[in-house]
C-alpha cells in the first residue's frame, strides 16, 4: 500500500524526493488532480506506506511540511 505527501510547490516535492532518496526511502513523484490537492500545487511524493513514520521524520527534522493525501474510499 502507497501514501501520497502533497507539498507546497513542486520545488519542495522535489527536494523531499532527494531527501528521502540520500535516507534511503524510494519516492516517486506525482501529480495530483486539482479536487484532490489541499494546498499548493498538486504535486507530491507516493511511498510505501510502511515507510510513513520515517518519512514524516525525516522531513519534519528538515523543515518541509506537507498534506498527506487521504485514501479514496469506495
Amino acid at each position: 500500500m502507497n501514501t501520497t505527501f502533497i507539498f507546497a510547490s513542486v520545488t519542495y516535492a522535489i527536494k523531499a524526493r532527494k531527501l528521502l532518496e540520500r535516507n534511503g526511502i524510494k519516492s516517486k513523484l506525482v501529480k495530483t488532480l486539482s479536487n484532490e490537492k489541499r494546498q499548493g500545487c498538486a504535486y507530491g511524493l507516493k511511498f510505501n506506506s510502511s515507510e510513513f513514520y520515517d518519512t514524516a521524520k525525516i522531513l519534519r527534522e528538515n523543515n518541509i511540511t506537507y498534506t498527506v493525501l487521504p485514501k479514496k474510499t469506495e
